[in-house]
């Protein structure tokens, strides 16, 4: 390692030259500095791709979660999908733990944990129904990427559902019933969107497509939640 004003030899963990006294960059340090701040730009990226199709959902499913899913490449499409996966079973188990001491006694910690699986098995459901609705329908585009980032968006508004109905309960059971109506409607519209837009199947095949994704994940987890319980 030279210095780059005198071309003085230094050593390699000097900050400055010892024969002109120009400071020196350490490329060693430098390396290690680099990793952390990649590791954060990554977290910080898949943190506001989470935002902007939180607030996709919200605004305007159909035009704007398409543009959200064309933004990711399918590493990150996947990711987004489990990240709002993830944030599905969480509002699932807050919403179900305040509900559950109404229902059966105050829960365990062995409750809590079947819940936390539980949680996992709607997302699991509704990636494998949308796979294999894309492969029955004749999809033009799609992977198993996109069906995961479509089952985390699609089950956005019912882990709203849950989180609202647990927190409000049964005294307030029409404002969860009216919740309940917008998120199933939600639920639907962006299964169609990416049924249409994502996977690229043709408007005619998505119409049944969309009931058959729902009734096969339902179906699916129901099986599990029986055997579970």
């Amino acid at each position: 390692m030279t210095c780059p004003q005198c071309e003085s030899p230094v050593s390699e963990n000097a900050t400055f030259c010892g024969t002109c006294g120009a400071a020196v960059k350490n490329a060693a340090a430098e390396s290690t500095h680099a990793e952390p701040t990649a590791g954060r730009t990554e977290v910080e990226k898949l943190a506001r791709a989470t935002l902007k199709a939180l607030k996709a959902i919200v605004v305007n499913p159909v035009d704007e979660l398409p543009k959200v899913f064309a933004e990711l490449q399918k590493m990150e499409a996947l990711k987004l999908g489990l990240v709002l996966a993830g944030l599905f079973d969480l509002c699932a188990i807050i919403g179900l733990y305040f509900a559950l001491p109404r229902w059966a006694g105050s829960p365990g910690f062995g409750d809590i944990l079947k819940l936390l699986l539980l949680g996992i098995v709607p997302p699991a459901a509704i990636t494998g129904a949308s796979a294999l609705a894309r492969k029955t329908f004749q999809g033009k585009n799609g992977s198993i990427e996109s069906d995961v980032f479509l089952a985390g968006v699609s089950l956005a508004p019912m882990g709203l559902l849950l989180l609202l109905s647990g927190l409000l309960g049964s005294a307030n059971i029409e404002v969860a019933a009216l919740v309940g109506i917008f998120s199933l409607t939600y639920t639907i519209l962006i299964l169609y969107v990416g049924c249409t837009q994502i996977s690229q199947i043709t408007t005619s095949r998505a119409v049944p497509a969309v009931p058959v994704v729902i009734v096969i994940a339902v179906w699916l987890s129901k099986i599990i939640f029986a055997a579970m319980f």
